[in-house]
């Protein structure tokens, strides 16, 4: 694995979660080195999925990434920031 953010390829600090009695195609990839996280699905089965439209349904992930201390370090594909801390909040530390 590597982090597509920062491009760390150490597995000690790089993982994934999920959430629990959630859909079983989601979940949370993280980098602890950059604190980054994107939410990555497993769409073999779904080819009728709409990625900008489930990523704007499953926002409690993004909330869940930012309960861990992660900060999502892309915005989406209209280039929306989803979640609660955006670009803003940072510089403000």
């Amino acid at each position: 694995m590597t982090c597509p953010f920062c491009n760390n390829t150490n597995n000690k600090e790089l993982g994934y979660f999920t959430i629990e009695d959630e859909s079983e195609l989601l979940r949370v990839d993280f980098c602890r080195a950059c604190d980054g996280y994107i939410k990555t699905w497993d769409a073999q089965d779904k080819l009728d999925m709409f990625p900008e439209v489930e990523d704007l349904l499953t926002i409690r992930y993004d909330l869940a990434g930012e309960g861990e201390g992660f900060t999502r370090a892309s915005p989406n594909i209209f280039g929306v920031w989803i979640g609660t801390d955006t670009e803003a909040d940072r510089e403000k530390g």
